[in-house]
């Protein structure tokens, strides 16, 4: 909050706060009760996820997103890439989740692109947590490049102070459910039952979605959070307050059952540090393979390039056989 104010300060021409937040979308199971009263309906038991990433400034105004899909050999097929919304980027990567180099990609090709309608001597604020894949020698050097400052929420801190999670995705997430179901009852209508949605179906789905108006709410969701307009109070009122302590024997006794069933009567013992002779350079990953250990130091700032939508780096292993 403190860098913020810093730079509301005079002198600076203009301000653009941006939030990135990862959103996974995907089929849902729900059960109920013989007694349940109300239902809305049943789906299939089968799930699959989608990485999308989503960036929205201060102003109401929704970034193109960015799709990630899971696929073991990397590969990205046209077919995925159909009919979604305008200007959306996809990637794959073989765990389905956003890494170091597409994480690279979408803020080269969409957060840069986005800022560039601004003037370069404007200082451009990026809120988001502090994820390693987030930050790398390429994303730094394209922040100092086009005057962007890179802010990191606290740690468990998103449910409070990001506005996407405040006050978007509640609504995002109703509406999606409205579209998936709605999208089954047509495919089941010709002919078509799907255990999972088909990637080529993805993007289709992701711009039914898109047709619907967030701006309201991100704005809402940004002074929520007391960032736009700056006001520390407001995140601070949001704080839940201390848990009074138990007062009554019913209460005491419950609470000592419940540390009895965690950690027993035996007495916890903590573990001993390791030996400082076991340490490894930092950063540097430890491989073990019969009759020899191989350690590949990490790759600093001074290693890496540029190149266009990612990051290329080299790296030296050192191999040591015992005895």
């Amino acid at each position: 909050m403190d860098n913020l104010r810093h730079y509301t300060g005079t002198g600076t021409k203009k301000i653009v706060i941006s939030v990135w937040y990862h959103l996974f979308l995907g089929s849902e199971l729900a059960f109920f009760g013989g007694g349940s009263k109300y239902y809305e309906k049943m789906l299939n038991t089968s799930k699959i996820a989608f990485t999308v990433m989503y960036c929205c400034a201060a102003d109401g105004t929704m970034l193109p997103s960015m799709v990630v899909f899971k696929s073991p050999s990397g590969q990205l097929y046209e077919t995925w890439c159909e009919n979604g919304p305008p200007g959306t980027t996809y990637a794959a990567t073989s765990s389905g989740w956003m890494d170091m180099t597409t994480f690279n990609q979408w803020f080269s090709v969409v957060f840069i692109n986005y800022i560039k309608n601004f003037p370069k001597e404007d200082v451009k604020v990026i809120i988001g947590d502090n994820l390693a894949s987030h930050l790398s020698p390429f994303v730094i050097r394209l922040c100092e490049a086009w005057n962007v400052r890179f802010v990191f929420l606290p740690e468990n801190s998103t449910h409070l102070m990001q506005p996407l999670d405040v006050a978007v995705f509640a609504s995002m997430k109703k509406k999606w459910r409205t579209e998936l179901g709605d999208w089954k009852e047509e495919c089941e209508a010709q002919g078509k039952v799907y255990s999972t949605i088909p990637k080529n179906e993805f993007p289709g789905l992701l711009q039914r979605l898109m047709r619907h108006d967030f701006s309201q709410a991100i704005i809402s969701g940004f002074e929520c959070c007391g960032f736009c307009p700056v006001d520390v109070n407001r995140v601070l009122a949001r704080l839940p307050s201390e848990n009074p302590e138990a007062t009554t024997d019913v209460q005491r006794h419950l609470l000592d059952q419940l540390q009895k069933m965690r950690y027993g009567n035996t007495p916890t013992v903590r573990a001993g540090r390791p030996k400082k002779t076991s340490k490894l350079p930092a950063g540097a990953s430890y491989t073990c393979t019969p009759g020899e250990r191989t350690i590949t130091p990490a790759c600093d700032g001074d290693q890496a390039e540029a190149s266009g939508s990612g990051v290329t780096t080299t790296k030296k292993s050192t191999t040591v056989r015992p005895g």
